[in-house]
């Protein structure tokens, strides 16, 4: 039920259909929010993505959707795709990895979406596809524009620059247009959001006053957690949770299988790695050639393999904004460890209720004492649940977020 005081008209703007909640980053962190809006305020959606069958179990939330398809659809000659690349090495351009074909083509369809209403707000959703903003705006003139960067585009370019000179310099030059345009996008905006202070802080501060950055976290989603747990799963093991096509996930977990699962072994003949999570690549699915690990793939439901798994580590050594894996982890009172950029956003406390190691004989040290101590898992898991309800309860969060995004 509608409160009929104080009603807005929102503009929501997806790169992806936001449903169903754990169905990508976007979702875990929107569906709650979109659920909270629609109860207070008219919504309308424009969705980027048209690849998936679930939009019509969001149409209860808005009073319209309208999917454009994504923009680097159709078949563009070597020419323009040429000059695409040509105009993007340009210091002032939009970087590579935001630029997009037919922006004309797409520019009318954002306008024919956004049709004659007179929005309050228009929130864009991620930086993916950002470009249009400048241009949807002046053509519905909004009261507020907000832009929902989540993890900041800077930070995680900067992250990405490393490898060979010739491609970390490629790289490097990459970072810095996509620092500047990052700017260019703050300074637009009436309110920015961030997930974590880090990537709220990873630019410098623009010089437009009227604009504020903010930081909302992701929420704990615990609306479909359940106390069930896989009998199968017996101690001793480690788990690794994750969309495991996800570069930086890769990573983690090959690193997790080589540098401390088999030295661990060694001393516990027993000892299983469980990595559980959608998609897997060729790279993850080949580490189950070893019998004591198990690699799960997309599972129904997540929560009867967390809890059954002893230690959880991600041992993430790039990647920007909130893990929200660590979260459903930490709530379901398993003990987690991790790194320092696993812990950024959620700025647990190490030693109470997670672990953050650096090297590989710290995670092996650590979580050895996890595995041999009963006691020791139970009271890092129940303070890491204590943690995440405290500060990342989404009843909260979405408050915030609604006043932000309508007052500034």
């Amino acid at each position: 039920m509608r409160n009929t005081i104080d009603q807005k008209r929102i503009l929501l703007v997806f790169p992806v259909v936001p449903y169903p909640a754990r169905a990508n980053g976007i979702s875990i962190r929107y569906l709650p929010i979109i659920q909270h809006l629609s109860n207070h305020h008219h919504l309308d959606a424009i969705i980027f993505d048209d690849q998936n069958l679930e939009i019509d179990k969001l149409k209860k939330y808005f009073e319209s959707i309208t999917v454009v398809g994504k923009p680097e659809k159709g078949k563009f000659g070597l020419i323009k795709k040429i000059f695409l690349v040509l105009t993007c090495a340009l210091p002032w351009t939009t970087p590579i990895s935001f630029a997009h074909y037919n922006t004309k083509g797409m520019l009318t369809k954002l306008k024919l979406a956004s049709g004659t209403s007179c929005y309050d707000c228009i929130i864009w959703v991620a930086p993916m596809y950002a470009n249009y903003i400048f241009a949807l705006a002046k053509i519905i003139k909004p009261h507020r524009v907000v832009i929902d960067f989540i993890d900041s585009p800077y930070l995680h370019s900067q992250r990405e620059s490393v490898g060979s000179f010739r491609i970390g310099f490629i790289q490097r030059y990459e970072s810095w247009k996509t620092k500047l345009w990052e700017q260019r996008l703050v300074s637009f905006t009436n309110s920015c959001i961030y997930i974590s202070t880090v990537d709220a802080q990873a630019i410098s501060p623009n010089n437009n006053k009227n604009t504020i950055r903010h930081v909302i976290p992701n929420g704990v989603f615990s609306h479909d957690y359940s106390h069930a747990r896989l009998d199968y799963i017996t101690s001793p093991c480690i788990g690794f949770l994750g969309n495991m096509q996800y570069p930086p996930n890769i990573e983690a977990a090959l690193w997790l299988y080589n540098e401390v699962f088999v030295p661990l072994r060694e001393r516990m003949e027993e000892l299983t790695l469980y990595i559980v999570g959608k998609n897997p690549v060729e790279s993850i699915i080949s580490l189950s050639n070893d019998k004591n690990v198990i690699v799960t793939g997309t599972v129904e439901n997540i929560w009867p393999h967390v809890n059954a798994i002893d230690v959880f580590l991600f041992p993430l050594k790039r990647g920007a904004g909130m893990k929200n894996k660590l979260l459903d982890v930490m709530y379901a009172s398993r003990p987690v460890v991790t790194s320092a950029i696993g812990n950024e956003g959620i700025n647990a406390a190490s030693g109470k209720e997670l672990l953050i190691c650096d090297t590989a004989d710290d995670y092996i040290r650590e979580t050895e004492k996890l595995l041999l101590s009963e006691v020791l898992r139970q009271r890092i898991g129940e303070a890491a649940r204590q943690f995440v309800t405290t500060n990342y309860c989404i009843e909260n969060i979405t408050r915030d977020y609604e006043k932000i995004v309508l007052e500034g």
